[in-house]
């Protein structure tokens, strides 16, 4: 409700952090995901990240993070990797670790797989091997993960 109407139309960036920090903290609650994507936190997190060149960019992208941590798909999962995948061409490669990691959660999910094919992981994931010479094993690891879970697909096995 109200925390995400702030979010959204707020330009001072002491609000605009302390929202994003409420919505973080609200994305570790269980049952948190199901609230905050009924009351369209997924907009404002987006939102929020895009205030005073990407300086909450860690905090909003660990907070989508969060809302894929869970053991049941729900609506507006697809929204969640949506955003992060749109994400990932703004942001330092340092906080592509979250992008890469909740992608790979959302991918445990066989609705969301071709979803998220089509949105882009594979350029995604392609632009993260080539950014830096020196790829930490934890996202090789991911990124591998990733791909295992998406050939998993009905689309890729056929």
């Amino acid at each position: 409700g109200a925390l995400v109407q702030i979010s959204m139309s707020t330009k001072h960036w002491k609000t605009a952090k302390l929202c994003a920090s409420a919505l973080a903290h609200l994305s570790m609650h269980d049952g948190g995901e199901d609230i905050m994507g009924k009351e369209g936190a997924v907009l404002a997190i987006v939102i929020l990240l895009g205030i005073q060149n990407h300086r909450l960019a860690p905090l909003c992208l660990g907070t989508l993070y969060n809302l894929t941590c869970v053991t049941v798909s729900y609506p507006g999962m697809e929204r969640i990797s949506r955003a992060l995948l749109g994400m990932a061409s703004v942001v330092s490669v340092s906080s592509r670790a979250y992008i890469l990691k909740g992608i790979c959660n959302c991918a445990r999910f066989p609705s969301l797989r071709m979803r998220i094919l089509e949105d882009g992981v594979l350029q995604l994931m392609g632009s993260m091997m080539n950014a830096t010479s020196n790829v930490e094993l934890l996202q090789v690891e991911s990124i591998a993960r990733c791909i295992r879970l998406i050939s998993d697909s009905r689309s890729c096995q056929r």
